[in-house]
């Protein structure tokens, strides 16, 4: 910890401005067996996969009202077996850079960058389309993993107009692509990205949130964007507006309900004469239940129906979801949770099945269940351990006559975290003292999955 402690005596050195200087580090890991499919057209098989994830961020304060975070999250992952048979692990780099500055007593100005490069999963690998006379000798056995580039840049500004009105303004830019494609001449033979193409996302928005009584708000908020991917292969602009009525049932005890429209347009090639618009709906409910000396029992129930935009199919459609999650605290070392999650196309129709090459169909899946119970057990301030089950279950359309959990996968696994920081009490900084254990033990099981992303 003295290197740390002298990273910040060197920062006071050079702002002499700055009120506070905390730095953190630490580290997690993670090692899962189970039953998960390679790919999302095989069956689930055993597997073995372990996640490293150091961390190391620094924040900083200043007396004029800023607050900057900096920090870096580099991802290792090693899956025995996978899709391409590649027997090492993969290295995904991760950072992000956030300030938040006040203005004045009432406007806030905020400014979040990200960004990461490397290899994010096993399933990601150049594929070859056609037979032609250049296509590159690319196989399953020695094809290399698929690194991806991606970037994200937000700026946001929150003002109170008066004491009952605040308005809100935001922009959002994310750029994503494959990295690594080898090129060919051909005309023939084209290599797939496998599935990622480059794609750049361009957003913004403008809130009005009004207290209407003590316990009752209510937000609009109207979004534009501009989605464009492969450099123009594929471009849309879309709009949305959407209302939400917030109310405090009790102080610890929130409730959201909203509703709105949604519409796109194509540009270029993708110009279509209809201009389809799609409902967008959400409601949820958070909060405590129980609150005892010995323990308590926190709540959160969500649902809504968003668009989809599927860009394999390019096709946009509504999309379902439900998630819950049950936490019970046993302090000052027990927290036990329960997570569900299902998300499926709400079209009254399925998709067509995909034809296989040996004249078969096979039904497109549309549907998926997530469920979690992760247990962690607090060992000091310090250090975390965790251990718990991840389950996913996936289905295609639930009017399909063919609907069933074709493909499951199911995770047993245990996580060990430690860090420190010069903040007081030795706590972290930054995103590296979220609480979890390890960032994908919450049931995010991109690591793990065997479909793409």
């Amino acid at each position: 910890m003295s290197s740390l402690s002298l990273l910040a005596a060197l920062w006071f050195a050079a702002d002499p401005a700055a009120s506070r200087v905390d730095v953190s580090g630490g580290a997690a890991i993670e090692v899962r067996g189970g039953f998960a499919p390679r790919s999302p057209q095989e069956a689930s098989e055993p597997a073995v996969l372990a996640i490293l994830t150091p961390d190391v961020d620094m924040e900083v304060a200043s007396r004029r009202g800023t607050l900057f975070n900096l920090g870096y999250t580099p991802r290792v992952q090693h899956r025995y077996r996978n899709l391409l048979g590649v027997n090492r692990p993969l290295l995904l780099h991760q950072g992000y850079a956030t300030l938040r500055q006040q203005i004045d007593p009432r406007w806030v100005l905020g400014v979040n960058l990200g960004g990461s490069v490397g290899e994010v999963g096993y399933n990601s690998a150049p594929e070859i389309v056609g037979d032609g006379a250049d296509a590159p000798n690319v196989s399953r056995t020695d094809a290399s993993v698929l690194q991806i580039a991606a970037a994200s840049a937000a700026l946001t500004a929150e003002g109170r107009l008066t004491r009952r009105h605040t308005l809100g303004l935001q922009t959002n830019v994310v750029y994503r692509t494959p990295l690594g494609i080898p090129e060919v001449t051909d005309e023939n033979t084209q290599l797939s990205s496998a599935g990622i193409p480059e794609q750049v996302n361009v957003s913004a928005g403008v809130s009005l949130d009004t207290r209407v009584s003590p316990v009752d708000a209510v937000e609009v908020e109207v979004t534009p964007g501009y989605f464009d991917y492969n450099a123009g292969d594929t471009q849309f602009i879309t709009g949305q507006a959407v209302g939400q009525w917030r109310r405090d049932i009790r102080p610890s005890l929130q409730s959201t309900v909203g509703a709105g429209v949604f519409g796109s347009a194509g540009l270029g090639d993708t110009q279509t004469d209809d201009v389809p618009v799609l409902p967008v709906a959400l409601a949820s409910v958070t909060g405590g239940l129980v609150r005892s000396a010995g323990h308590s029992v926190d709540a959160t129930l969500s649902a809504g129906l968003t668009p989809y935009f599927d860009r394999v199919q390019i096709d946009l459609s509504p999309r379902a979801t439900i998630n819950g999650s049950v936490q019970l605290s046993l302090p000052p070392r027990w927290t036990v949770r329960g997570l569900l999650g299902a998300v499926t196309n709400a079209t009254r129709d399925p998709r067509a099945p995909r034809q296989n090459t040996d004249g078969t169909t096979q039904p497109i899946t549309e549907s998926q269940f997530r469920v979690g119970v992760p247990v962690t057990y607090q060992i000091s301030d310090e250090q975390q351990f965790e251990f718990g089950l991840l389950m996913t279950a996936r289905a295609p359309h639930f009017a399909s006559d063919d609907f069933s959990f074709g493909q499951s996968e199911a995770w047993l696994y245990v996580a060990y975290r430690i860090g420190a920081g010069t903040a007081r009490g030795g706590q972290e900084v930054g995103g590296g003292g979220q609480g979890a254990v390890t960032r994908s033990a919450r049931g995010n099981n991109d690591a793990a999955s065997g479909g793409r992303r």
